[in-house]
């Protein structure tokens, strides 16, 4: 197999593991056999919408937040948008003072990803564009994985 993996259809799994896969990507039709793996090894986490560099990252925060009573069904959304690290997660079970701690830990992940190489997880990661899309890497992945297309980005 190639460095990019075979996309399938959601129609190829399971009849029982359809539905279930379906809500974890939210919805989506089309998956890899990454994904596939990812969900089967933890269907009761969030899917990950970010490169693997991120996941040390997200691991430790769902930790940390866990400690609070943010547990995995409290989890919405984690994903990378505009070349960060989004964390979304509902606080409404948990006392104002508590939300306030949740929202300050999840900031500092958050942080920590904007100089954090969302492909190798190198503490070298630049905030890069192009026209079209923007990400956080270092120059290593960026060289080796997309051919230097991004450039050092001045709009974050």
């Amino acid at each position: 197999m190639s460095n990019i993996d075979k996309w399938l259809n959601i129609s190829d799994l399971p009849t029982e593991e359809k539905e279930p896969f379906s809500r974890w990507l939210r919805g989506g039709e089309i998956y890899t056999p990454k994904l596939y793996e990812a969900w089967k090894a933890a269907p009761d986490k969030v899917c990950r919408e970010c490169g693997e560099g991120w996941h040390s990252l997200i691991d430790a925060c769902e930790k940390e937040l866990a400690t609070l009573g943010v547990e995995n069904k409290h989890w919405r959304q984690v994903k990378q948008k505009f070349g960060g690290l989004r964390l979304y997660f509902t606080t409404e079970h948990l006392a104002d003072d508590v939300s306030e701690k949740a929202r300050i830990i999840a900031e500092r992940y958050v942080r920590k990803a904007s100089t954090t190489c969302e492909e190798c997880g190198s503490e070298q990661g630049i905030p890069m564009s192009t026209d079209d899309s923007r990400v956080t890497i270092c120059l290593d992945c960026n060289t080796n994985l997309y051919g230097g297309k991004f450039r050092p980005s001045k709009h974050y």
